[in-house]
């Protein structure tokens, strides 16, 4: 049997609603992981034009990978590695993820 997921707006707002039913941890790191593996799940094609748009957002940056420029957006001089990050840093830029994410049409689903 295999499982499709044709809306990932829907799913990002059931992990967002309850996150332990999908994340190991709630911290930035799982959900990075967890986002990566639905953009590898589609061949890279989930997340094509976002690290584009947000280096827009940031006005720069274009040498960073998504989550890193996520992480500055949140915190510009806060830590940027994702093992690195206490628990007010780690919530503030998981919100800015959310955020970022259902702000944006760069998104392909």
């Amino acid at each position: 049997m295999t499982a499709t997921i044709t809306n990932y707006r829907d799913l990002f707002a059931n992990v967002r609603k309850r996150p332990r039913m999908w994340l190991i941890r709630e911290d930035f790191a799982c959900v990075v992981a967890f986002i990566e593996g639905c953009n590898q799940a589609n061949a890279g094609t989930l997340l094509s034009g976002f690290q584009p748009w947000l280096v827009t957002q940031a006005s720069g940056l274009d040498n960073h990978v998504w989550w890193s420029i996520v992480a500055h957006l949140a915190h510009p001089t806060g830590p940027k590695a994702l093992d690195n990050m206490d628990g007010d840093l780690d919530a503030d830029v998981i919100a800015e993820a959310r955020r970022l994410i259902n702000d944006t049409t760069a998104l392909s689903y």
